[in-house]
C-alpha cells in the first residue's frame, strides 16, 4: 500500500488501483486531515443533529395538523404548513451550508496533493479557506441547480406517461426512467473534480468541455461509482442506523403522548437523542470525505488517457493540470 500511495496522481490505473489509491491518499494524509478540518467536521455533526431530530418532529407535526383539521371538520391550517416548509428549507441550507465547509477541505487536500504541499493544522475559523469553500457551494448550487431542471423534466415526462398508459405502466416507466437519469449523470463526477481542482475555473466550461470527456469513459465511471459506491453505503448505513432507531424511538413516543399515552422516553434519552447523531455525524463526514478520494484519482487516470489518445498534446495535458491549479 505504501508504494501505491506514492505513485503520481496522473497516470492509467485499473478501477482496483483507482479505489485503492483513494483510499490510500485518505489512509495517508487522515492525520493531516483531521487536523485541518475536525472543527467543520464537528459543526457538520451538529446540523446532522439537528436535521435527523428536527426533521421527523416537524414531519409528524404537520401529519397531526392535517389529521386534526381533517376531523374536526374545520379545516386544514395551511399557514401553519409553510412555516413547516419554511423550516425545512432553512434546514436543509444549513446541511448544504455544512456539507460544503466540510468538503472543501476535501478540495484543498486535493490541490496541496497535486502540488505536494501539506495541509495547514485548524485554528478554528481563521484558518478556513473561504474562497474555497464558496467555490464548493457554488459546485454544489450548480449541481442542484441540474437537478432541478432534470427533476422538472423527468417530472413533465411522468405525467405524460401517467395520462397516456395506466397506472402500472406508468409507475414501471418512472422507475426505468429515474434509472436512466442517475446513468446519464454519471459523467458529472469528471466535470466535478475537473472543476474543484482547479484546472477549469467555470463550471460552465468544466461542463461543457467534461461532459463528453466523462461519457467517454462512461465504462470506468461506472466501475468505480457502483464499487466504491457500495462499500462506503454500507459503511454509513453501518454508523447511521443508531441514529435512525433512535429518531424512530422518540417519534413512536411523541405519537403515543399524542394519543393519550403518558408513558415517554426516559429524560436521559433527550441529551442521548442529540448528542449520538452529532457522534455520528462527525464520522459520516470523514465517510463522505473517502468516497470522494476515488474519484480523484479517477480524475486522474482519465487526464492520463488524454494525454495517451492525444500525443500531440503530451507536453501541455498533464503540465497544464498541475501547474494551472489556482488557490482562490
Amino acid at each position: 500500500m505504501a508504494d501505491r500511495k506514492l505513485r503520481p496522481l496522473f497516470q492509467m490505473r485499473r478501477t482496483r488501483d483507482i479505489i485503492f489509491d483513494g483510499l490510500g491518499l485518505f489512509v495517508d494524509r487522515f492525520r493531516q486531515l483531521l487536523k485541518a478540518s475536525w472543527p467543520a467536521a464537528l459543526i457538520f455533526g451538529i446540523v446532522w443533529s439537528i436535521m435527523v431530530n428536527t426533521n421527523g418532529q416537524l414531519q409528524l407535526s404537520a401529519a397531526a395538523m392535517l389529521h386534526q383539521g381533517v376531523q374536526s371538520g374545520i379545516g386544514v391550517d395551511w399557514a401553519a404548513f409553510d412555516i413547516v416548509l419554511l423550516v425545512q428549507t432553512a434546514l436543509l441550507l444549513l446541511y448544504a451550508a455544512a456539507s460544503a465547509l466540510i468538503v472543501s477541505h476535501d478540495v484543498e487536500l486535493f490541490r496541496r496533493h497535486i502540488a505536494d504541499e501539506p495541509l495547514p493544522a485548524a485554528k478554528w475559523v481563521g484558518s478556513w479557506n473561504w474562497p474555497l469553500v464558496w467555490c464548493t457551494a457554488k459546485c454544489m448550487l450548480w449541481m442542484l441547480l441540474i437537478d432541478v431542471i432534470v427533476g422538472v423534466v423527468s417530472g413533465g415526462v411522468v405525467l405524460l406517461m401517467l395520462r397516456m398508459f395506466s397506472p402500472m405502466a406508468a409507475v414501471a416507466g418512472t422507475l426505468f426512467l429515474a434509472l436512466f437519469v442517475m446513468l446519464l449523470m454519471l459523467p458529472l463526477y469528471y466535470t466535478i473534480m475537473d472543476y474543484l481542482t482547479g484546472s477549469n475555473n467555470s463550471f460552465v466550461r468544466a461542463l461543457k468541455e467534461g461532459y463528453p470527456v466523462g461519457l467517454h469513459y462512461y465504462g470506468k465511471v461506472f466501475a468505480v461509482t457502483i464499487t466504491s459506491g457500495l462499500l462506503f453505503l454500507l459503511l454509513i448505513l453501518i454508523t447511521q442506523t443508531p441514529s435512525f432507531i433512535l429518531m424512530t424511538a422518540n417519534q413512536q413516543a411523541l405519537v403515543g403522548q399524542m394519543m393519550g399515552d403518558e408513558v415517554a422516553m426516559p429524560e436521559s434519552m433527550f441529551w442521548v437523542s442529540w448528542l449520538f447523531p452529532v457522534f455520528t455525524g462527525f464520522i459520516m463526514a470523514y465517510l463522505c470525505l473517502a468516497m470522494m478520494m476515488p474519484y480523484y484519482y479517477l480524475y486522474g487516470h482519465i487526464v492520463a488517457s488524454q494525454k495517451n489518445r492525444k500525443p500531440e498534446f503530451e507536453n501541455q495535458i498533464i503540465d497544464e493540470k498541475a501547474d494551472t491549479i489556482h488557490r482562490p
